[in-house]
């Protein structure tokens, strides 16, 4: 009689001493057997033994319940229980599974919460099956975590903490909860994998470096609740070449675009009323600016980002002409951009901030002014750019 070796699969002869597959002698597979068979029966053990658990995980007390705090088996396959002690697990403690050999992990509808650093840096982790309890998965819970390619949450997820999924670069797909309201710091980070998110409906604030480095991300789909997106949140995103920001987008932290080298055209909505000219820093490939015909500060002219009321240019790209209405051009205009080859100042220009235009290789400025108004900053350019004045065009 022929069988499969309950432990790795491998075809067998009864009466064979071992399995030529793992080596487990007749009595491993014996048991093996009976527990296989006994799992069915025993649910909120997962097929363990009362003894099995107790030296296979360490619990803890947690929240009139219990915490996994330690797996203690050599299993890369780990069925969590549901129940220890006659009290229910409901939480991953910090640090449970961290640096582990695990392949899989199957949690049960008992566990509400992640701790931090819970499967951090378990590099062979490639299969995690969540629940719709899940409630909170704390910061660097799956942090690189580099053979995991896909996660699901269900909407009973609340918190995504910081670096939740920082350096798991195999990560292509995510489907996230719809009652996210924050995105922490670094959370996808370096997911260099990644190639398109659909942000939650319930999103209203994307914090600092939450998709740094995503080299892959093409595609960004915005929700319309989100107000705000911290420091360098996309930067890095060099395969990301269209950005159609939310109406209700209140604030635009430091470079959230920076070096995002294909990005080739932005919308801005009704309600953002100001911006520093970093958010772009180095989209050489930047080329359209629009702006939504409602919005009362910001509005574009020349294919440049106008602050209507001052009469001041706030971001520039490769495509721009400075308007002869424009008075003001402010700090970061014109930065880190190495695809700007030549640009006119006209004379209606009576001050330029600091380093306005600043780090753009081999740029050429020409400026119908006879020499630095009084207006312009000392360093309004720094870099190698060639300054020509008196020059009534290019």
């Amino acid at each position: 009689m022929e069988i499969k070796c309950p432990i790795c699969g491998t075809k067998i002869e009864l009466e064979d001493k071992l399995c030529v597959g793992c080596g487990s002698n007749l009595n491993d597979i014996h048991q093996a057997l009976l527990r296989k068979k006994k799992a069915s029966k025993s649910e909120e053990y997962n097929g363990y033994t009362i003894e099995e658990l107790d030296s296979m995980f360490e619990f803890e007390p947690y929240s009139k319940g219990y915490a996994l705090r330690e797996y203690l088996g050599l299993d890369s396959v780990v069925f969590v229980p549901s129940r220890y002690n006659g009290k229910s697990v409901v939480a991953i403690s910090p640090n449970c599974f961290e640096g582990s050999d695990i392949s899989e992990i199957y949690l049960p509808k008992s566990i509400k919460e992640i701790g931090n650093y819970a499967f951090s840096g378990c590099f062979g982790l490639n299969k995690v099956v969540l629940t719709d309890q899940i409630k909170k998965i704390g910061d660097s819970a799956f942090a690189d975590c580099i053979s995991l390619e896909k996660i699901n949450f269900y909407d009973s997820l609340l918190q995504l903490g910081e670096k939740a999924f920082s350096g798991c670069v195999r990560l292509s797909k995510i489907k996230l909860s719809n009652k996210i309201e924050v995105l922490g710091e670094y959370c996808f980070d370096s997911c260099s994998s990644l190639e398109e998110i659909v942000l939650p409906e319930n999103l209203k604030r994307i914090n600092a470096y939450a998709f740094l480095d995503c080299v892959k991300l093409k595609k960004v789909k915005f929700n319309q609740e989100l107000s705000s997106i911290g420091d360098y949140a996309f930067s890095g995103c060099t395969s990301l070449k269209s950005v159609l920001l939310s109406e209700n987008i209140v604030s635009l932290g430091e470079a959230v675009f920076y070096n995002s080298t294909s990005l080739k055209s932005v919308y801005i909505g009704e309600k953002l009323n100001s911006l520093d000219g970093n958010v772009f820093y180095g989209c050489d490939s930047l080329e359209t600016f629009r702006i939504n015909e409602n919005n009362k500060r910001l509005t574009t002219n020349g294919n440049s980002i106008i602050d209507k009321t001052t009469k001041a240019l706030l971001a520039g790209c490769k495509t721009t002409r400075i308007d002869n209405n424009i008075k003001i051009i402010k700090k970061n205009s014109f930065c880190g951009y190495s695809t700007i080859d030549k640009i006119f100042i006209p004379d209606c220009v009576i001050s330029i901030d600091n380093e306005a235009f600043f780090n753009n290789s081999n740029l050429l400025i020409c400026t119908s002014h006879k020499q630095k108004p009084k207006g312009w900053n000392q360093n309004w350019v720094v870099g190698d750019s060639k300054v020509i004045w008196d020059c009534n065009k290019l």
